[in-house]
C-alpha cells in the first residue's frame, strides 16, 4: 500500500499496486465500499472522521459497485458511458464518465448473463438474462423483451444490417432482426453448445465457437447460412481436463485480428487469412479462460497486446511474439475484462462488491475523463515503500510435482506468478519437511563436519603451498612480518599493504593457484636472464650506487 503526504502529515491517498516485468499496476478498486464503511462504524460505534482508511479512499467512479457481484462490463462507443450488470438483487448500472458517478440504475426480473450498447451512447441497449430473455431498454426504460428458443450464452450486434446474434445452447445461432422485430432464419453450427459469437468491426463475418473447440465463420450478405470458413482452435497437445470448446473471442479493431480464450488454459492469436495461430499463451493454472480483449501499447507506436483472463489473472502479451508484458493477480474471481480504448484503464467484473479497475501507466495514458491518475501515479513515485512477497516463496510446476502437491494448482493455496506459482512459506516447509525427512540431519551433519575442520586447522597449523608465484608470496609474508620493524613510512605501508593482500580470499584463491595468473618477466632483446637470487644482490648493489651518486652530488 503506497500512501502520499501533504506538507502537514494529512493522508492523500492510499493505492495498492504489483510490479510485473518492471511494469506498475496501480489497483484502483482495492479496499471496502463506502456502504462497508458505513456498517463498520455503525457497529464499532465509531466515527468515519476519525478513520484513515476512509479519508485516504480511493474511488474511480461514484458506485462503482454492486451488493454481492458483477458479471458483465461494456463501454460505449463514444466513451462517454459504462454499463456492467450484477447482483443481487440483479440490477444494471450504467456510470457517466463526464461526471464521474452513476447515470441511472434499473433492475431486471432475472440476473443478466450479458449485455451490450445497440448506439454509440447509453439511449439503446439489451440485456440477455438467464430466464431466456432479450430485454430491450431505452433512455425512459425498458422498452421490450423477446423470448430466445434456448437459453442464451453471448450477444454480437451488427449495425450495418440491425442484426442481434446470440449464441445459445445447442447447435444453433440465433439471429433477430431489430428492424422488423423477428427471428430470421438461425444459423447452423458443428458445435454441440455454441459460447461464444462476435462479429468483425471491419469485414462483414461473423465467428462461432462452442464445446468441440471448432470455429465457424458466416458471411453475412450470403442469402444460404453455410460457413464460408472452418478451422479447429483445439490443437493437440492441448490440456482436456477443462474440455476443448472456445469460450470467449474478439477482433482486432482494424479486423485482421482474431483472439480466442480456450477451455484448455490457452488464448491464441489468428489472421483472418490463415488457420494456423500466430501466437499464443498459457496461463499455466489449468482454468478455464473467461475474457479476452485487444488494446494497443501508446508507448511503443500501437503495438498491439492481448488481455487474456481466467478465474484469478490477466496477463497482457504481445499479439505477435506471444511475449509477456505484465500480469495482474485478481483478489476475487473474475468475470469478464475490458480495456478502455487508447489508455492504460483496465476494467473487470469480479465476484466481489466493487466492480475492478486497474491502472498500467506503461500501457498508455489515463483516459481524458480521469486525468487525474497521471498527477497522482507522478506523486506515488516520489515516495514509496516496497514489501514484495516477504512471507511468500516462489516454485516451478516441475518443484510442485517433486513436493507432491500438484494438487494444489488452481486453488487459494498458490497464486500464479511469472512461470511459476507463489507459495505461503510456513505450507512450503511443511511440504519439504514431509518429503525430504532427512534434510535437517544433513544439514547438521555438515555444519559439524565444518566446524571440526576449523578447529583442526587452528591446532595444526599448515604452512601454506601454492603453485603459482611462490616468490612473489614469500615476499609479501617478508614485508607483512616486518611491520613492526619498519622504520620509514614507505616500509609501514608496504606491511599494510602485504597484510591486506595476504587477507584477501579472491586474492589468495586466484593468484597463487590458478596458472592463468602465472607473473612472467618481459624479456628484451639481448637481455641475459639471471636467477632471482643473483638478481636481487644486483638490484641492491645498484641501489647503494644510487644513494652515494645522491650523497655526492649533495
Amino acid at each position: 500500500v503506497l500512501l502520499t503526504s501533504r506538507p502537514g502529515g494529512a493522508a492523500v491517498m492510499a493505492m495498492q499496486w504489483t510490479t510485473v516485468n518492471d511494469v506498475k499496476t496501480y489497483n484502483l478498486s482495492g479496499g471496502k465500499t463506502l456502504t462497508q464503511f458505513l456498517e463498520d462504524s455503525t457497529k464499532e460505534s465509531k466515527s468515519l472522521k476519525k478513520d484513515e482508511n476512509y479519508k485516504s479512499r480511493l474511488e474511480l467512479m461514484q458506485d462503482f459497485e454492486f451488493r454481492e457481484t458483477s458479471s458483465r462490463v461494456c463501454i460505449s462507443k463514444d466513451r462517454q458511458y459504462i454499463g456492467a450488470v450484477g447482483s443481487y438483487p440483479p440490477e444494471m448500472k450504467v456510470f457517466d464518465t463526464e461526471q464521474l458517478g452513476l447515470k441511472f440504475m434499473h433492475r431486471t426480473d432475472h440476473e443478466s448473463i450479458d449485455i451490450v450498447f445497440l448506439d454509440t451512447d447509453f439511449r439503446k441497449l439489451v440485456m440477455l438474462q438467464t430466464d431466456r430473455y432479450m430485454e430491450f431498454h431505452s433512455q425512459f426504460g425498458k422498452h421490450h423483451k423477446f423470448r430466445v428458443p434456448k437459453p442464451g450464452r453471448e450477444l454480437a450486434y451488427d449495425k450495418s444490417q440491425a442484426h442481434l446474434y446470440v449464441a445459445a445452447d445447442g447447435s444453433q445461432v440465433f439471429r433477430f432482426d431489430l428492424d422488423e422485430g423477428i427471428f430470421l432464419e438461425p444459423l447452423t453450427t458443428r458445435n454441440q453448445s455454441n459460447e461464444t459469437v462476435c462479429f468483425n468491426p471491419c469485414y462483414p463475418f461473423v465467428i462461432c465457437g462452442g464445446d468441440t473447440g471448432v470455429v465457424e465463420a458466416f458471411d453475412c450478405r450470403m442469402d444460404n447460412k453455410k460457413p464460408c470458413s472452418v478451422f479447429d482452435a483445439f490443437q493437440d497437445g492441448d490440456d482436456e481436463d477443462n474440455g476443448r470448446g472456445v469460450n470467449c473471442s474478439v477482433f482486432s479493431g482494424d479486423g485482421m485480428k482474431m483472439g480466442l480464450g480456450m477451455a484448455s488454459g490457452l488464448a491464441r492469436v489468428f489472421d483472418i487469412r490463415s488457420q494456423k495461430p500466430l501466437a499464443e499463451r498459457d496461463h499455466n493454472v489449468g482454468l478455464p479462460m473467461k475474457a479476452i480483449d485487444f488494446t494497443t501499447h501508446q508507448q511503443s507506436r500501437g503495438e498491439l497486446l492481448v488481455g487474456s483472463a481466467d478465474e484469478r489473472t490477466i496477463k497482457i502479451w504481445n499479439a505477435a511474439t506471444g511475449e509477456l508484458f505484465t500480469s495482474i493477480d485478481s483478489q476475487s474471481k473474475l468475470n469478464d475484462v475490458k480495456f478502455f480504448p487508447e489508455s492504460g484503464l483496465i476494467l473487470t467484473a469480479n465476484d466481489s462488491p466493487r466492480c475492478g479497475a486497474f491502472y498500467v501507466p506503461s500501457l498508455g495514458v489515463a483516459p481524458r475523463w480521469c486525468h487525474f491518475l497521471d498527477n497522482l501515479t507522478e506523486e506515488l513515485e516520489a515516495d514509496t515503500h516496497e514489501t514484495v512477497f516477504t512471507d511468500q516463496h516462489f516454485v516451478t510446476r516441475e518443484h510442485l510435482e517433486q513436493l507432491g502437491a500438484g494438487s494444489l494448482i488452481g486453488t487459494n493455496m498458490l497464486k500464479p506468478h511469472l512461470h511459476g506459482f507463489l507459495i505461503h512459506i510456513k505450507l512450503y516447509k511443511q511440504l519439504k519437511s514431509v518429503t525430504e525427512p532427512f534434510a535437517y540431519e544433513q544439514y547438521r551433519q555438515q555444519k559439524v563436519q565444518e566446524r571440526l575442520k576449523e578447529k583442526r586447522q587452528m591446532r595444526i597449523p599448515v604452512k601454506q603451498q601454492v603453485n603459482v608465484n611462490q616468490a612473489l608470496l614469500e615476499r609479501l609474508e617478508e614485508q607483512a612480518k616486518s611491520a613492526k620493524k619498519a622504520i620509514s613510512r614507505k616500509q609501514v605501508k608496504q606491511s599494510e599493504t602485504a597484510g591486506t593482500l595476504l587477507q584477501d580470499s579472491r586474492f589468495i584463491s586466484k593468484l597463487f593457484a590458478n596458472p592463468d595468473y602465472q607473473i612472467e618477466k618481459v624479456e628484451h632483446p639481448g637481455e641475459v636472464v639471471l636467477p632471482e637470487s643473483t638478481q636481487a644482490v644486483l638490484d641492491k648493489a645498484l641501489a647503494k650506487q644510487k644513494k652515494k651518486r645522491v650523497k655526492s652530488q649533495k
